[in-house]
């Protein structure tokens, strides 16, 4: 055990550290509801007191709901803003919201719900940004309280092995999404750790035995849980319950501690049960709440289970704006779960009586957390917020560390392995998932810069912008897939103007108007507007077009980038080389396949069963006609034709579509690189289905209509096998409808 010793004071300096590094990588306010409680702050901080709740109220100052939320964290980053000499004033409501924002969808591009500054917003700080990241430091400090009481509560409940208390510690202390509302401005970081403090404390007076000196503690204890949001009173019932079971054969003495017990908590917290009375006759606020914000509009029951499941991912992992990590690590999570329930259940009657009275209590406290988010899921607001889970964390886990410790004879084991994998995790969440969404697009001197790998010769938007390069990648996708563009951009002159981006795939072939992907955003997904680019810096900026996942047909598509005004749409005007370019600058072409995309693979499309050819003829040694179907259109012949490429076609091909009379006389052609020179032969892919157009004349005379392939360099046709035999004029032949 002596090796131990140091282990928890280690668990909560790492978990100390990584909420630091989740704030900073936090861009201000993109945390669940950080503007609201950091305006509720800034209103206490300007001496206008505690909001009274109004919905008019609510939106003048900006704090929204948050604005009907007991004081006590507030008032101490309030204190805490005034001691630093820190300010807020230049935070004026709401901040501008990012328009062009993908929170809550899946892609992790743009996933910023605000716009960001960084003049203000990078180390050193100033203004907002720098007294939001010391409220942020404050959060954290309370999560590290909160690992600290986890720890005694499994120390005092389940006292051998040593190992679980550890572990109980150490599973709070790396829960990625723990760690992540320990980097931001929110209450819950303040009841959590009393709620924890509460329930420590009450197992501790369960071993060693209540004075009257510790239910005055446990008191003030949940009155501050109290005074910190209204779950808090669910601390009040647990050391009630634990007063109860520790003195319900001496009445006297239960009767004595409960009205010292009672008597803190009201001294703390009974004159906002008071002020609430006064206000809107009920004691919590919470009906008056609710008449302003609205009670659940759509049906509890069916939702219940989808939100339950989605309340356990987030309670690991859902950060801002719902990024997660891939679904194996919520399964993988879920086995260890699962382990720690098996490793309680094979010895669970194994356990002292008094330890197994201590694992009842906490499941209690674990159902009374449940019961409170049922009740507020059922008739307050949709919620699957896992985080309100978080104030059970110190049954969560005593609980889990327990079963973990009992899976074997050797829990130093378990509690390296499930400390480093959840340590691994909660890096990763920072490094991988949470980091590279909100990060800065790289910068550089205009002399340090990196050299484009498809630099552009004096391209420019307008006076404003120069582009000098980019890179496109892959340049071959499948529906479903992305692809990243990379644009080098330089400011030619001081921007003072607010510009945004499109960059769009558009149809190249000829009168085809069709765009597959058109994705608005502002620089650096909402972190790097124009108007704070310095002349002298160089920045690359990176982007990522979602493909469809149902493409019609494999084609190529156009890349090309648009820069316009945000105030008005209005585009900036392309030059490249000092010519004029229209108002968007080419960024070359890129393949995609067709198909539908499951997620894990792609199912082609089909050749139409009424043009599908049982046989089909080769060309060359790499195109194969699956199909074929001639459609008579008043004066003209439509010649439909469905081409599958075999190997790759290092060559651009040109189609040959003749139309012959009865004696083999050319009467009319259509010849056509493919797609009208849309989709070129070199960048057909091994599988692609490209289905093609042809219009002839069709004056009468027509008897047969004849495909080819040729090099319209040298003219030279591609040999055609048809049925194991060459032909003559390497000529497919399509027989005319009668």
């Amino acid at each position: 055990m002596k090796q131990l010793r140091l282990l928890p004071l280690l668990l909560v300096i790492l978990y100390l550290a990584l909420a630091v590094i989740y704030g900073l990588l936090t861009p201000i306010y993109e945390g669940p509801d950080e503007i609201g409680h950091v305006l509720y702050v800034k209103h206490l901080v300007e001496g206008l007191g505690i909001p009274v709740q109004t919905r008019e109220y609510a939106i003048t100052y900006g704090f929204g709901q948050e604005g009907s939320q007991p004081p006590l964290y507030y008032a101490l980053n309030a204190a805490l803003v005034r001691s630093f000499g820190l300010s807020l004033a230049d935070r004026e409501g709401l901040p501008p919201a990012n328009p062009f924002t993908t929170c809550g969808r899946p892609e992790r591009y743009n996933v910023a719900l605000y716009r960001h500054d960084p003049r203000w917003e990078e180390f050193p700080y100033y203004g907002a940004a720098r007294a939001v990241h010391v409220m942020r430091l404050f959060s954290a400090l309370l999560g590290g309280l909160t690992v600290a009481a986890v720890y005694w509560t499994a120390r005092f409940a389940f006292p051998r092995p040593g190992e679980v208390a550890l572990l109980a510690a150490a599973v709070v202390a790396f829960n990625p999404q723990f760690i992540f509302m320990g980097g931001v401005v929110n209450n819950d970081n303040l009841v959590n750790c009393l709620s924890a403090l509460c329930v420590a404390t009450t197992m501790f007076c369960l071993r060693r035995g209540f004075t009257p000196a510790r239910a005055l503690a446990l008191g003030l204890i949940c009155g501050l849980a109290t005074l910190a949001k209204v779950g808090g009173l669910m601390a009040l019932a647990f050391a009630g319950m634990g007063l109860l079971i520790a003195l319900w054969r001496q009445p006297k003495r239960l009767v004595g501690h409960a009205l010292l017990l009672g008597a803190s908590f009201v001294l703390v917290s009974g004159w906002w049960f008071a002020r609430n009375w006064t206000l809107y006759g009920e004691l919590t606020g919470l009906d008056r709440m609710t008449s302003i914000y609205g009670p659940r509009r759509s049906s509890p029951a069916a939702l219940f289970v989808p939100e339950l499941i989605s309340a356990f991912r987030s309670y690991w992992a859902t950060f801002a704006c719902d990024l997660q990590f891939p679904a194996l690590t919520y399964w993988l999570i879920a086995l260890i779960v699962a382990g720690a329930v098996w490793g309680t259940a094979r010895t669970w009657k194994t356990l002292p009586a008094l330890e197994r009275r201590n694992g009842w209590l906490l499941l209690v406290w674990l159902g009374l957390v449940i019961a409170s988010w049922v009740r507020w899921n059922w008739v307050n607001t949709s919620t699957s917020m896992g985080r309100l889970f978080f104030q059970a964390n110190a049954a969560i886990g005593a609980l889990l560390g327990y079963g973990l410790a009992r899976l074997t004879a050797r829990p130093r084991w378990v509690l390296a392995g499930v400390g480093t994998g959840f340590l691994g995790m909660a890096l990763a969440g920072a490094l991988l998932v949470l980091g590279p969404a909100f990060a800065l697009p790289p910068r550089y001197p205009v002399a340090s810069a990196p050299v484009p790998p498809q630099p552009l010769p004096e391209a420019h938007f307008g006076d404003a912008i120069t582009a000098l390069g980019y890179e496109v990648s892959p340049r071959s996708l499948e529906p479903g897939q992305a692809l990243k563009v990379t644009l080098y951009l330089q400011p030619t002159r001081t921007v003072t103007e607010d510009y945004a981006l499109a960059l769009q795939l558009l149809s190249p072939v000829p009168g085809d108007d069709v765009t597959l992907v058109n994705l608005n955003t502002l620089p650096g997904g909402g972190t790097h507007p124009t108007y704070a680019w310095e002349r002298d810096e160089v920045i690359v900026d990176r982007y990522r077009l979602q493909i469809p996942a149902q493409v019609e047909r494999a084609q190529a598509w156009r890349v090309v980038a648009v820069v316009y005004r945000l105030t008005d749409g209005k585009r900036l005007p392309v030059t490249v080389a000092g010519q004029p370019a229209g108002k968007m600058l080419g960024l070359g072409l890129v393949r995609v396949g067709a198909g539908a995309s499951t997620g894990l693979r792609v199912r082609p499309l089909e050749v139409p069963s009424e043009a599908r050819l049982e046989s089909g003829p080769l060309f060359g040694e790499a195109i194969w006609l699956e199909g074929a179907r001639l459609v008579p259109d008043g004066d003209r012949l439509r010649v439909q034709a469905w081409w599958r490429a075999g190997d790759p076609v290092p060559d651009r091909y040109v189609t040959l579509v003749h139309l012959y009379d009865a004696e083999g006389t050319l009467l009319a052609a259509s010849d056509s690189p493919p797609l009208g020179g849309a989709f070129p032969t070199s960048l057909w892919e091994p599988g692609d289905l490209v289905a093609d157009e042809y219009i002839l004349p069709d004056d009468g005379r027509g008897m047969r209509v004849g495909l080819g392939w040729y090099d319209p360099v040298s003219g030279v046709r591609l040999p055609v096998l048809d049925g194991g035999e060459l032909l003559a004029d390497s000529v497919y032949g399509i027989p005319l409808l009668p």
